[in-house]
């Protein structure tokens, strides 16, 4: 019949407030809905059989009939042009009667969109929060809603965030907006209504009445570890006190406890990983090798071996999970550090053998939590991340490209953006050429790994491929151009291709590997090494 909001909280002292809003005069028969998830009208000619009650709906009533083909148990809201009027049995109970000049459709659908409006708020709450937001954000997404104004100070009294353009006429609050921190006189007041020993024992949502502010306020503690971290304050200056308003402060309370969790979980999480060496890193800062090598064995990674940089990034119109999504990436791969840098999750990863169990996990996020995930090529050590950081830029503009335009060369099966199979379009497109960057990607490609391999030999492993690309993997033709066995070719190919882990089938790789020795003759021929130095990807 309707889509609910799923995880949005409205509770029924919330949507008393909003009826009475919209009314000229109520009156209450024990109402209790619980948390409300849809208010709509009730159908037309309806019968009690016909109703099928999902909990969480409150349904409008206007007529005698109506009210008597809903359960008497159900919350009901009954609307009618005077409240003498109203068609409300005396015996029936869980009702709320509204004296309006709406009609039930145009009421229900207003409450309807209040409902809309606090799942907007929470998800904006969310929003702010995965991004690693702040509580200034919080607050000002939270003003129209709240209607007050919110101040948040930490510990030590200083002032975070409030709400902005929202005046009072309360000595203790405006001196701390305008110091920035509560003053002698507050903390004086503080110790005057033994507000900080009930402090220091509550753990929930309070109503402060008049107690410490000149206007009723509602308060709530947060603590970390059992110790006093935040306070969040609203002065009912505006919109007075109500159990519904209390209830819409408590909404903004558990997503600010949320976020603190999340901050606190994440901030230890990168001090135990290491992730400002890697921040460090992946932004080119060169850093003592003893350091790094400390820091690498630290957080579980080769001090000289190979490493492998995986990117993820969520898409433009869902940037909201990347706080979400690291969490997630964490907890199915916590023995591989990750750093949130420039809107970009990166996880560092040992490269020997471990592609399958990094990619099987990452694989399953990329569809679910919309977002991609480009790679880096092997890395020889950990102080060449700012250059992994530079192929998977580069890795995710040539995929997007591929992606919107349906290259037919895109091999849709492979979620994830390979540098090597963007390294030709690189070269092909980019109008300046770092050529520093392009030797390290050739020095650390798979071509560079299977010269070492056989160098001595005649042909050597590299000449037997790349004579084996330019005759479109055609055994014999590459035999007869070679000087050599046909078997010898497909031994040799053979190989290669399980050592490297090579899939000559596919085209993408195919062209990968022609570039990469295209780039080597380029670079070899002199005009690389010689020509001008960009710092642009």
């Amino acid at each position: 019949m309707h889509n609910k909001g799923a995880g949005t909280v409205t509770t029924s002292a919330m949507l008393v407030d909003w009826v009475q809003a919209l009314s000229s005069g109520i009156r209450h028969q024990s109402f209790s809905s619980g948390n409300v998830e849809w208010v709509e009208p009730l159908p037309p000619h309806a019968s009690e059989r016909d109703i099928v009650f999902e909990e969480g709906t409150v349904f409008v009533c206007e007529s005698d009939q109506e009210i008597q083909s809903v359960q008497e148990t159900e919350p009901i809201i009954v609307v009618c042009q005077a409240l003498s009027e109203a068609p409300l049995p005396t015996r029936r109970r869980n009702a709320l009667i509204a004296e309006t000049a709406l009609s039930k459709q145009a009421f229900a659908s207003s409450l309807q969109k209040r409902i809309r409006a606090i799942a907007r708020w929470e998800h904006d709450l969310d929003r702010i929060s995965a991004e690693r937001g702040s509580y200034q954000e919080m607050l000002d997404i939270s003003r129209d809603v709240l209607g007050n104004l919110i101040t948040i100070s930490d510990s030590t009294y200083r002032l975070l965030a409030y709400t902005p353009d929202m005046p009072t006429d309360d000595p203790i609050t405006n001196e701390l907006i305008e110091k920035g921190f509560h003053g002698e006189r507050a903390v004086t007041r503080f110790r005057e209504t033994k507000a900080l020993s009930r402090w220091a024992k509550q753990g929930k949502t309070h109503y402060s009445g008049n107690k410490v502010t000149k206007n009723p306020s509602m308060n709530h503690v947060f603590k970390v570890n059992g110790a006093y971290f935040l306070q969040m304050v609203m002065t009912c200056n505006n919109v007075p006190y109500s159990q519904g308003l209390l209830d819409t402060f408590d909404i903004l309370a558990s997503h600010v406890k949320a976020h603190i969790r999340r901050c606190q979980s994440y901030e230890s999480q990168a001090y135990a990983k290491g992730t400002e060496l890697l921040s460090a890193l992946i932004a080119g800062k060169e850093l003592p090798q003893d350091i790094v090598a400390q820091q690498a064995r630290s957080i579980g990674l080769p001090e000289n071996g190979t490493v492998r940089l995986y990117a993820i990034k969520p898409k433009a119109a869902d940037m909201e999970n990347l706080g979400y999504l690291t969490r997630r990436i964490g907890a199915a791969l916590p023995d591989n550090p990750i750093v949130l840098q420039d809107g970009i999750a990166y996880l560092v990863a040992r490269a020997q053998g471990a592609d399958r169990a990094i990619e099987a996990p990452l694989s399953s996020l990329i569809d679910f939590s919309h977002v991609d995930v480009a790679v880096s090529g092997l890395l020889p050590t950990m102080q060449n991340l700012d250059k992994g950081a530079r192929q998977t830029a580069v890795a995710f503009e040539y995929d997007s490209m591929a992606r919107s335009c349906e290259h037919d060369g895109l091999d849709k099966c492979d979620p994830f953006a390979r540098f090597e199979d963007y390294l030709f379009d690189h070269l092909l497109f980019s109008d300046k050429k770092d050529y520093a960057f392009l030797q390290f990607c050739l020095d650390t490609s798979v071509i560079a790994r299977i010269r070492e391999n056989r160098r001595n030999m005649r042909p050597s492993d590299d000449e037997v491929l790349r004579c084996y690309l330019t005759h479109e993997c055609s055994a014999n033709q590459t035999a007869e151009a070679l000087g050599v066995h046909r078997n010898t070719v497909l031994n040799r190919i053979g190989a290669m291709t399980e050592r490297e882990g090579l899939d000559l089938d596919s085209p993408k790789t195919r062209i990968g590997l022609i570039s990469l020795f295209h780039l080597s003759d380029l670079l070899e021929s002199g005009k690389g090494r010689l020509g001008p130095a960009s710092t642009s990807v």
